[in-house]
C-alpha cells in the first residue's frame, strides 16, 4: 500500500515537470537509434533509476547527450 502511494506521488512530480516514466520498449520508440541493448549499457553507465520498471524519459535523454 505504500509501495502504491509513493509510486502515484512520483509519477505526480513526473507529470508536473513535463517528464514521462516509460518502461524500455518505449524508450526504444521515443528516441531514434535506441535498442534495447544500447540501454542497458546506458543505464549501467549512467546510474539510471527506475520506478517499478519505468524510468524517466528526461534523464535518459540527459545521459544520452552525455555520453555522447
Amino acid at each position: 500500500m505504500i509501495r502504491q502511494e509513493v509510486t502515484a506521488a512520483l509519477k505526480q512530480h513526473y507529470e508536473s515537470h513535463n517528464d514521462a516514466l516509460l518502461n524500455i520498449a518505449q524508450i526504444c520508440e521515443s528516441i531514434p537509434g535506441m535498442t534495447r541493448y544500447r540501454f542497458k549499457k546506458l543505464e549501467a553507465k549512467a546510474k539510471l533509476n527506475n520506478l517499478q520498471g519505468r524510468y524517466s524519459l528526461n534523464a535518459v535523454k540527459v545521459a544520452l547527450h552525455l555520453d555522447s
